[in-house]
């Protein structure tokens, strides 16, 4: 899981946290594995030699407990200062909510206090004791029922070890054989092995054991839609998330779904797949309560920023304008050039406009808030109607 915090800090704290941090970036610098240990406040954190690129770039970056915070050393107005990454050293077999409090405490303990938080990107995760190929042989048999057509199938020496679906940067199924990564894990990161046996899989656990990881990834776009902005909002939709991913978003059947064409929603699901959605509502209870239907939040309507597309625009109208009429040797030349070019293709611009308005609804669910002010647009054409009766007055007389 990744969060980004908007905040203030104590201007003393923050000074002395910066100094320590670089002191710390130096000491990375000068060893080998480019990282140093140092102590922020009462916590001893191991800090990198190098900051990292995130929307903005963070110059310090340090990890303690298997969370990772990225701090802005002078964080412009209105973005944020302080981002963290929950690894899965963190959470495993740990409350997320208990975790996220203790990093909230420790973030204020420095002299940040927040005042924004939202989730940039979060992971849904069970193990259930299923073969892979039990898992994958219904889905590329055709009983696999999505919202999404974007799909592949990774094979391991030759045998079918993960399936993807989705979108990266929107939302993804992984569904891969653990068993497999288990026996990496035990070389690539003794000590997650370790804490996976002891606190998740059991001292009896066995490499024979069948494993399978079913893994939903859910970045911002979607979050936003769902109106996930914070670990608060998370805990209250966890269940009802949880229920639309397996049961709406994707789903196993137990017939291919060419047999029931048109009546998928009264099919009965493959018995794998109902073990894994009761594994799902079992770890993800959120407040408690019975699961219900979530909506994404569609019908509020949005105001779009253009700021960037309309400077586009005016660079490539001053760069066709150029290449066509050369220099222009006064305002009112090329102020009538563009206005009659523009009358030429109104119904152009006007149905095309419409178009794409609809397009963006129907691609996004997101519907464009507002619309042209008649009084902005009527002083607009007043303007335009003096100005171009002043111009033939000029014309005209100077034609005599």
């Amino acid at each position: 899981m990744e969060i980004g915090f908007e905040g203030e800090w104590d201007s003393d704290k923050f000074s002395a946290l910066k100094s320590a941090l670089q002191v710390g970036k130096d000491l990375a610098s000068e060893s080998p594995n480019s990282s140093a240990l140092i102590e922020i406040g009462d916590h001893t954190v191991s800090i990198d030699a190098c900051g990292a690129n995130m929307g903005l770039h963070y110059r310090f970056k340090f990890q303690l407990n298997g969370v990772t915070f990225f701090v802005h050393h002078n964080t412009p107005k209105g973005r944020q200062g302080v981002r963290i990454r929950y690894g899965a050293m963190s959470l495993i077999n740990r409350s997320l909510y208990d975790i996220h409090a203790t990093v909230l405490q420790f973030l204020s303990d420095l002299g940040f206090s927040v005042t924004k938080e939202v989730i940039s990107r979060m992971d849904m995760q069970v193990t259930v004791g299923l073969d892979i190929l039990s898992v994958l042989e219904p889905i590329y048999s055709g009983c696999a029922v999505s919202r999404s057509r974007d799909d592949v199938l990774y094979r391991n020496g030759g045998i079918e070890r993960t399936y993807l679906i989705g979108k990266r940067g929107r939302l993804q199924l992984n569904i891969y054989d653990k068993s497999l990564e288990m026996r990496k894990m035990q070389v690539s990161n003794p000590a997650k092995f370790q804490l996976m046996i002891d606190e998740h899989f059991g001292g009896d656990f066995s490499f024979e054991e069948p494993l399978t990881r079913v893994e939903y990834r859910l970045w911002r776009d979607v979050l936003r839609l769902l109106e996930i902005n914070t670990v608060e909002d998370l805990r209250k939709a966890e269940t009802n998330l949880a229920n639309w991913l397996t049961k709406t978003w994707f789903r196993i059947l137990d017939v291919p779904k060419a047999a029931v064409k048109g009546h998928e929603k009264e099919a009965g699901i493959h018995p794998h797949w109902q073990k894994i959605q009761e594994a799902f509502l079992r770890f993800f209870t959120g407040e408690g309560h019975a699961p219900v239907a979530i909506k994404f939040n569609r019908e509020k309507p949005i105001s779009c920023e253009a700021d960037s597309l309309l400077k586009q625009a005016k660079g490539c109208l001053k760069t066709a304008l150029a290449l066509m009429f050369g220099t222009q040797s006064t305002v009112e030349g090329i102020y009538s050039t563009l206005f009659a070019w523009v009358d030429g293709i109104k119904q152009e611009l006007f149905e095309g406009t419409n178009e794409r308005a609809l397009k963006l609804r129907v691609l996004t669910g997101l519907q464009v808030q507002g619309s042209i002010c008649p009084e902005a647009l009527e002083l607009s054409r007043r303007r335009i109607e003096e100005w171009m009766s002043k111009l033939k007055y000029e014309r005209g007389r100077s034609l005599c």
